[in-house]
Formats: C-alpha cells, sequence, structure tokens
C-alpha cells in the first residue's frame, strides 16, 4: 500500500454543498420536465406465474404452461404479482419497474441468475489458447483501483471448470490459471489447454434490477458471476422501497453484489461472497438492514480498499442495522460506513481476518456497536474515526492490529465517545496499544474529543507483540503509553472498573472454537446498559453484564457448501449451531433440488432484441453513476447532478451513464495533496 492511502495524508475539509434533499428536489424537476409521473398500481388479486426452463415464452405462465425467461414471466405480471422460478440456470438481466413482484424460487428448487456462459472455438497459439470474444465493459480507473494494478477495474470475468482465472493485462503475462482479454480485437487468451474442460465467460452487467419496483421481493436466489462494470454497481441493484431479500446470494460478480438506493430494505439470511468490490453497497438510503448474513472473501479483485472496496459499506445513510451475521476474509473494511451515516446499529456479528479495520465507523455518527466478536483483523478491530456518539459496549476484540481506534482529524471532530465493558488483547499483529486515542492533527485530547472508559477487561500476554495497554492523546502536550493499569488509570482517568490479565492464554472465553467469547464465570457484572444500547442487543434496559459479549455467537441459519476459488476456506471455520460441522467464507446457500452443475439452463443471446429483460439499450439512464464517495463536490453544476433511482424518469431500460464530470472523490484528494 502506497504512502498517499495512509489516513495522515488525508484531505483538509470541504464543505458538503450536496445533501439528500437537493438530490430529491433535482430529481422532482428532471421527473416533472420528461415525463408524466407513473399512476399507482391498482390493487388486485396476486397471481402466480410460473417460469421453468423446460417452458416456452408464449405459454400462460399456469403451473402447468410456464414460461421459460424470468424476463417474460415479470413483463406478464401485474403489480403484486409472484414470480415462482424452477430449479434452472437462468442466462438473463431482469429489470422490476414500477411495480412490486415477488420473484422467488419454486419450493427446493435451486435457482442460479448466472452471467456466464460456455466459451468454445479455441485454438492453440505461442503456447496458450485463444478465441473470439466480443464485450466492450466500461473500465474503472483510478481512484478505484490502485494504479500498479488497473485490471482490478476490468469487469471481464472467465472459469476454468467453476473456478475463476486471474485477468493479466498483456499476452505475454498469461500462464497457466489467468486470462487476457483484448477489446480491440475481440480476442481473449488463457493459459490452460480447454480441451476437455468447461470455459466460461461473463457476457452480461447485471443480474436484477428492483426500479422503483416499491414493495418487491427476492427470496432463495443466487445472482453470480456477472461481469458488473462500476457503472452498473452492482449485479443485484434494489434501488426501491419497502424490499426484502431473504436467502439472495451474490457472489462471484466483478464490481458489487448488492447495491441499495431506498428506503426500509431488509437483507436477511443473504450471502455475499467474493464479489470484486463490495459485498454490499447502500447510499442515500434510509432504514437498511442486514441481518443473518454471511459477508465474505469481496473485494476479491483488489481493488482500492482506502477509497471504498472490502465487505460492506453504507454512506449518506439514516438508520442501519447489522446483526447476527458473518464478516470475514475481505480485502478491506469488513462493516464499514461512511459520509454521514448514523442511526448505526450492530450486535451479535462474527467480524474476522478483514484485511483493513473489522468494523470502521468514519464520518458517522448516533452509533450503538454491542454483543459482536472482532478478531484477527489486520488493521484495527473497531475504528471510529472522525465520528461522534459512538456507544462500543460488551464486544470481545482480540488479535486485530489495534483492538480499538478513536482517531480524530480535520473532517469532522470526534465527540462523545463511550467504550464500556469490552474484553480485548491478545496475540495481535503489533499496534501501538490494545487501545488507541490519537488525533493526527495534534491539536484535540482526548478529554476534549469527551472519550469516556470502563468496566473494560484487558489481556496482554508475556509474548505480545503490543505493549501498551493504552494510548491517549493528550495533545497539545503529546501522547501517553501506558504498559499497565494503575499507568492507565492516571493518564486516562477511567477504567477505574477495569481489569488486566497477563495469562499466556485468553482468560476472556468460554470455548473459543465455538465462538463463544463470553467472559467465564467468576466477573462481576459491569455497568447498567442504557436503553438504546440494551434495545440494539436485546436485553432490557438496566440490566447489567458482565464485561464481553452478552451472548454466544451463532452462524447465520444459511445452508452452506464449499465452492471453488481463489478464497481459501479457513480451518477451522465457526461451527454451525444445528450440526456442529465447520462451514467456510466461500459459500452459497443450497437448497433441496439438482445440483448446479446438472441444471438445464437458459442461455438468452446477448443482442436479445427485448429492452425489458436485457441490457442492449439507449444511453439515457436515471441510475447514478458512482454513489461511494460522492459527497465532496468541488461546487458542481446543476447538470452534472444525478437523479435519485428512486424517484428519476422511466426509461425502458436504463443504461449505464458515462462517470459524472467534476465529481471528486476523497482519494482524488488525496492525491493530489500528496
Amino acid at each position: 500500500m502506497s504512502e498517499i492511502h495512509t489516513p495522515h495524508h488525508r484531505p483538509t475539509p470541504i464543505r458538503r454543498t450536496i445533501r439528500r434533499i437537493g438530490m430529491l428536489a433535482l430529481a422532482a424537476v428532471l421527473a416533472g420536465a420528461a415525463a408524466v409521473p407513473l399512476a399507482a398500481p391498482q390493487a388486485s388479486a396476486a397471481r402466480v406465474i410460473h417460469v421453468s426452463p423446460l417452458g416456452s415464452d408464449g405459454a400462460s405462465g399456469d403451473a402447468s404452461n410456464p414460461v421459460r425467461t424470468v424476463g417474460r414471466a415479470v413483463k406478464m405480471a401485474a403489480h403484486g404479482d409472484v414470480v415462482e422460478i424452477a430449479s434452472g440456470n437462468y442466462h438473463e438481466s431482469v429489470q422490476v419497474y414500477g411495480k412490486a413482484v415477488h420473484l422467488r424460487a419454486a419450493a427446493g428448487a435451486n435457482v442460479v441468475f448466472d452471467g456466464a456462459i460456455p466459451v468454445n472455438g479455441w485454438s492453440a497459439s505461442g503456447g496458450l489458447w485463444t478465441t473470439a470474444w466480443r464485450t466492450d465493459f466500461a473500465r474503472a480507473s483510478t481512484p478505484h483501483v490502485y494504479k500498479e494494478q488497473p485490471e482490478s477495474g476490468w469487469p471481464e470475468q472467465f472459469f476454468l471448470d467453476g473456478v475463476p482465472l486471474t485477468e493479466v493485462t498483456s499476452r505475454s503475462a498469461v500462464v497457466p490459471g489467468t486470462f487476457f482479454h483484448d477489446p480491440a480485437a475481440d480476442l481473449v487468451w488463457i493459459g490452460d489447454n480447454p480441451t476437455g474442460r468447461l470455459v466460461e465467460g461473463s457476457s452480461l452487467g447485471w443480474g436484477i434490477y428492483l426500479n422503483k419496483a416499491h414493495g418487491s421481493s427476492l427470496r432463495n436466489i443466487t445472482v453470480q458471476r456477472y461481469a458488473t462494470p462500476y457503472t452498473h454497481m452492482a449485479a443485484v441493484r434494489a434501488y426501491s422501497n419497502d424490499l426484502v431479500l431473504d436467502g439472495v446470494t451474490a457472489r462471484l460478480n466483478a464490481y458489487m453484489g448488492i447495491s441499495v438506493i431506498g428506503d426500509r430494505v431488509d437483507i436477511v439470511n443473504s450471502v455475499a461472497d467474493r464479489n470484486g468490490h463490495l459485498g454490499i453497497h447502500a447510499h442515500l438510503a434510509n432504514d437498511v438492514s442486514v441481518r443473518s448474513t454471511s459477508i465474505v472473501g469481496n473485494n476479491y479483485q483488489n481493488f482500492d480498499a482506502w477509497h471504498a472496496a472490502g465487505g460492506l459499506k453504507m454512506t449518506e445513510t439514516a438508520g442501519i442495522t447489522v446483526i447476527d451475521s458473518y464478516v470475514a476474509d475481505n480485502k478491506g473494511p469488513g462493516l464499514w460506513t461512511d459520509l454521514d451515516a448514523h442511526g448505526v446499529h450492530m450486535a451479535r456479528n462474527y467480524v474476522t481476518r478483514n484485511a483493513r479495520s473489522g468494523i470502521e465507523l468514519e464520518l458517522s455518527f448516533d452509533i450503538v456497536v454491542v454483543d459482536n466478536v472482532v478478531t484477527d483483523n489486520a488493521e484495527t478491530g473497531v475504528w471510529v474515526l472522525e465520528s461522534h456518539n459512538p456507544k462500543v459496549w460488551h464486544n470481545a476484540l482480540f488479535a486485530n492490529k489495534r483492538d480499538i481506534w478513536v482517531e480524530d482529524g480535520p473532517r469532522s471532530d470526534v465527540n462523545n465517545v463511550e467504550l464500556f465493558a469490552n474484553t480485548l488483547g491478545g496475540y495481535g499483529p503489533g499496534g501501538p496499544a490494545l487501545l488507541n486515542v490519537e488525533d493526527w492533527t495534534k491539536a484535540r485530547s482526548a478529554s476534549a474529543m469527551n472519550v469516556r472508559a470502563d468496566h473494560n477487561a484487558y489481556w496482554l500476554p508475556p509474548s505480545a507483540a503490543t505493549r501498551n495497554v493504552s494510548m491517549w492523546a493528550d495533545w497539545p502536550r503529546g501522547i501517553d503509553y501506558s504498559t499497565d493499569l494503575a499507568s492507565h488509570r492516571a493518564a486516562t482517568g477511567f477504567d477505574s472498573a477495569g481489569v488486566l490479565r497477563t495469562d499466556g492464554t485468553n482468560p476472556y472465553v468460554r470455548n473459543e472454537a465455538a465462538i463463544d467469547y463470553r467472559i467465564p464465570a467468576g466477573y462481576g457484572a459491569a455497568a447498567a446498559l442504557s436503553a438504546d444500547v440494551a434495545a440494539v442487543a436485546g436485553v432490557p434496559a438496566g440490566s447489567a453484564h458482565p464485561a464481553g459479549p452478552i451472548s454466544a455467537w451463532r452462524a447465520p441459519a444459511v445452508a452452506t457448501v464449499a465452492v471453488p476459488g481463489a478464497i481459501p476456506a479457513p480451518t477451522p471455520g465457526p461451527a454451525s449451531p444445528a450440526s456442529g460441522v465447520p462451514t467456510t467464507p466461500t459459500t452459497q446457500p443450497v437448497r433441496p433440488g439438482t445440483a448446479v452443475s446438472e441444471l438445464p439452463a437458459v442461455r438468452i443471446p446477448v443482442d436479445d432484441p427485448d429492452p425489458e429483460s436485457f441490457a442492449a439499450a439507449p444511453a439515457t439512464t436515471s441510475e447514478p453513476a458512482e454513489q461511494l464517495e460522492r459527497p465532496e463536490p468541488v461546487e458542481p453544476t446543476p447538470a452534472a447532478e444525478v437523479a435519485d433511482p428512486v424517484d428519476a424518469v422511466p426509461v425502458d431500460e436504463p443504461a449505464p451513464p458515462a462517470p459524472l464530470a467534476g465529481w471528486r472523490t476523497l482519494n482524488d484528494l488525496v492525491v493530489a495533496s500528496s
């Protein structure tokens, strides 16, 4: 990672001139000028339209006469209808526009929206194999990608016997396990002999788009292997209000798995697995919940993790709930809120082995993080960065480089931080301290930030790389480092009820293999929980519990199997409470039915003329081009703004726009100022 990506080289503050109210007002103006508003859908008895790979798109859609494609069924559906899908691979891009439609797998069915198709016609050439391949997806560049790894932003994907091949930047770099696509020549080269093997390539850019489809739902559907360019955002775009995504798997898509722009969106019992950039994304949303969901192995294409990539990131969103979930092995932060996210609730999650922070709370406020297990994250367990009103209570934080890091900076003052009843310590990679409070501008003290800590239980084993209990900012005087509990109390004025142990093994865990990080019996109760913390934890207000997690973590209730790919399974993984059998982070939901490799396939030509279901469309759009770091423009003109897709001008099939002119992201300014 280059030096310019460290927080100490971040930009000076810029006044945020674009807020959500302005975006909505602009959307209303654009819509009023360009189109007659949609009439409210008429209520009627819900119809079930059946889809099967063995059906015909000229059929009625009844159970005995199913249609063949999901796109046809959606076109037939009225507001409130159900589209029930039989087992199969569906090579489609399907938009639901202007009506509530419920897409669901039939009972026991394994339904896969698959953006990849078989690639044939190979010939040997100079020790490599080549064939014609014509796609022209938009390629992301800096700041989305590291300048030394531009291929991260190239959405082309190829698979050999189901395993992703790694993209390289030239034909001369191709070796076994890799491929090179030359869009100018419409050719692809691979380094493995394809004879007798299945080679597939991603020919579609996105899978499902819920556009003004308020009240819709997706249930028990996998969306995989779409060559999603950054301009299309995600394989599943949930750009509507009042949505339920239940049992949805988004895996091995080139950019994001699931993107949310809307209000009251519930993602439950789902999986975001090895998507190229982010697993789950939300922007300009309200009341988004992620429950009992696995977010694993994302940013597998190695996008710039300081810009936006990782497991989950939500920006300018009010009301964020992430509970009972597994967040692991993401190449970036596991759970990340930013850019005025507020009303953030995170509870009962297992967050482990992420390449940056486990939980990153950046430029966010009104936060409760309670009853989580956060371990083995490369940068920080919980990072409070230029945020205010965070309450970090009753978490287990072990073997992170820094278990807790509160950091002030120039963009927004840290204020009113509660760090209570956490267990922390262990054999981490050696950060400054277990508990770190700092201001990189060297202007404010922990006291000025109103950081308070008590009832925490610290563990510093004799051979730990980290030797300090705390690092405590006292600017402009300097920083206090405390190696024992007495000096920690003297420097901070807090943790009078805290404890420190120096055992060789973790004294604060009941059963690490079972992810039961509750403190063993014999420790007294910590402070009584305030009503807001208790509500997020799901316990009575005013109740008091010993330090550390209140409950033993339980794996999300999603049946899983290992799938091939670049992210290795951990040994052992967390045990399923039902079976006791370890699971892995590289998983997809599996329900009773035929194996995916044996399913009948529905494969639609890329140039299919139907504008309602496929991505060959005019270049007009109502969809935002890039939503990740947008709120820091340099006085953009109205022409540079894009309507919120929830309130946007309708078109038959929105195509992605060019990147927004005039917008400057945080990383643009980082590079410019370095």
